[in-house]
């Protein structure tokens, strides 16, 4: 049985958007949770006043957010910020909140290169593509590194390849290939190819490159076994089930199905490109 969290201060009808999670929170157990299932990600930027005058105003929480207003003149002040926080709320037992005033004082020591690439990443798994190619390009700027260069280059092929865009997604991935020298970048530079262009364009694409052949048959593979684990998918059982309805003169069900499938897919387009 989980343990019991008295909420504290007020739910407001006011959300305070942080932007490194690309979340808006609208009580301070919310801030709490974005906070600690989100450190790593955490820097200096979250010690603002509009976040304090937030706490104070729209939470209620008029004592907390005085003893949150000196950190404002601190510069380093990251990991005592949001210790105050968490142990003010209590939302976190004792320990979790001492490890996590433990991590962000380590965490002050890593470069801005690899907070950046930590960022980047964190978008990029949680579908922001859009985000998440603005962050690699920027990242792009700040190394000359090939190793590195190469990791940023092929993340940002599959930030692209989510938001379809193939060509871009094929250009990036090659870059990774040619950077780092992965064949991981060089079977997507392939998967993106494949996507991009008809049958026929790809089929001629391979033929006039010797080396793609053995990498390209790994790929054909891994597409038939894409395409059977399809088959059982939820997606796959929601058209069928629409393909059913469609054959049903005057029944109105095909088209609220329709309806419901359209709003489900641009519900995660838009979690993925908006920030």
């Amino acid at each position: 049985m989980g343990r019991a969290v008295l909420s504290v201060g007020n739910c407001t009808d006011y959300p305070y958007y942080i932007e490194y999670a690309a979340v808006n929170v609208y009580s301070i157990e919310e801030l709490c949770y974005c906070l600690y299932e989100n450190a790593f990600l955490l820097t200096q930027d979250i010690v603002s006043r509009q976040l304090v005058d937030w706490i104070g105003e729209y939470c209620g929480l008029t004592e907390l957010a005085e003893d949150l207003y000196p950190c404002l003149n601190v510069s380093d002040s990251l990991d005592t910020f949001v210790t105050m926080i968490l142990e003010y709320t209590a939302y976190y037992p004792a320990e979790k909140i001492h490890a996590i005033h433990t991590f962000l004082k380590q965490n002050e020591k890593l470069p801005p290169i690899e907070k950046k690439t930590l960022y980047a990443d964190y978008l990029l798994q949680n579908q922001k593509y859009t985000a998440a190619i603005k962050e690699y390009q920027l990242l792009c700027e700040m190394t000359d590194e090939e190793e590195r260069l190469g990791s940023i280059y092929h993340n940002a092929g599959v930030a692209y390849a989510g938001l379809f865009l193939f060509e871009e997604a094929a250009s990036y991935f090659e870059k990774a290939y040619r950077t780092a020298g992965h064949m991981e970048s060089y079977r997507q530079y392939l998967a993106a190819k494949r996507l991009l262009l008809s049958e026929q364009d790809y089929i001629l694409f391979i033929a006039e490159r010797k080396e793609a052949y053995d990498t390209s048959l790994l790929l054909e593979r891994q597409i038939e076994q894409l395409q059977e684990k399809w088959k059982d998918s939820p997606r796959k059982k929601q058209f069928a089930e629409l393909a059913r309805t469609k054959a049903e003169r005057g029944s109105g069900r095909g088209y609220a199905l329709m309806d419901e499938m359209t709003e489900q897919i641009k519900t995660e387009y838009r979690a993925m490109v908006i920030r």
